[in-house]
């Protein structure tokens, strides 16, 4: 039976380790071919996500992710807020709430806001944001179509589905 776990355990990490350099091929290729005003650095006032960030991001879990296309129709109790860039680059719009001490809370929602008004319509460096943020927002417990929220946001639950499906 442990013989049987290891290889599943084995499996999955060969598969994480392909999807990663899948997306690091993309992000590396969209981010190339994006025109030179786009590749500029932030806007005043807006950090960058390092992967700093999306490490203290990640020892949360989140019940709800909202995807919106406008940050102005998010719900005010979402936070963290992150953009994801026409380039693909991640911006915080929002912090995250302060963790409570001693041990970190599930966050009740967290936001990603969509350069696209349809989820079939990002890029293959904005899916790749889009993903990185899903599996650091999902924790260890992982995310279910019905726990993405779709505001001014065309995606349908299969297509939520299927984006799923690369997180596990």
């Amino acid at each position: 039976m442990s013989v049987r776990r290891t290889s599943l355990q084995l499996a999955a990490g060969l598969a994480g380790a392909g999807i990663l350099l899948v997306g690091v091929h993309l992000w590396t290729t969209d981010s190339v071919a994006a025109p030179r005003h786009i590749r500029r650095g932030p806007a005043p006032g807006v950090a960058l996500v390092s992967p700093a960030i999306l490490d203290a991001l990640s020892r949360n879990q989140t019940w709800l992710v909202y995807l919106s296309a406008r940050a102005e129709d998010l719900p005010a109790l979402a936070a963290p807020v992150v953009a994801i860039a026409a380039d693909g680059r991640l911006r915080l719009l929002r912090p995250p709430p302060r963790p409570p001490e001693p041990a970190p809370e599930p966050w009740l929602a967290a936001a990603v806001v969509l350069p696209e008004r349809r989820l079939a319509d990002l890029s293959g460096g904005q899916r790749v944001a889009l993903l990185d943020l899903l599996s650091v927002f999902s924790g260890t417990g992982g995310l279910r179509p019905e726990q993405l929220v779709a505001l001014g946001v065309e995606a349908s639950r299969p297509e939520r589905a299927a984006l799923l499906k690369w997180l596990r």
